[in-house]
């Protein structure tokens, strides 16, 4: 038997997973985060594949879509859904 002396390292830490927020009454220039959120779906797209972000959150309000939605390999991993009680 090896005396070889094992250290185990355990890193425990809560890292919160990437978000980007989006409203009606967002703007474009915000940074995405709950308290500035961006006002379209292109923005919050665009924002979120830069920042490898795991999810996009749309709070309560009605959306417009000015051109089709499109959905490329770019965004696997990314969940776009209604941020918790909002209707959207």
């Amino acid at each position: 038997m090896c005396g070889f002396p094992w250290i185990v390292l355990l890193v425990v830490g809560s890292v919160a997973a990437a978000e980007v927020h989006v409203s009606p009454t967002g703007d474009d220039g915000n940074s995405g985060t709950a308290d500035r959120p961006l006002r379209t779906f292109a923005a919050a797209q665009q924002a979120a594949r830069k920042m490898k972000a795991q999810m996009v959150l749309f709070h309560a309000g009605t959306y417009y879509l000015s051109e089709t939605v499109v959905i490329t390999p770019e965004d696997s991993g990314t969940t776009y859904a209604a941020a918790p009680g909002g209707l959207i």
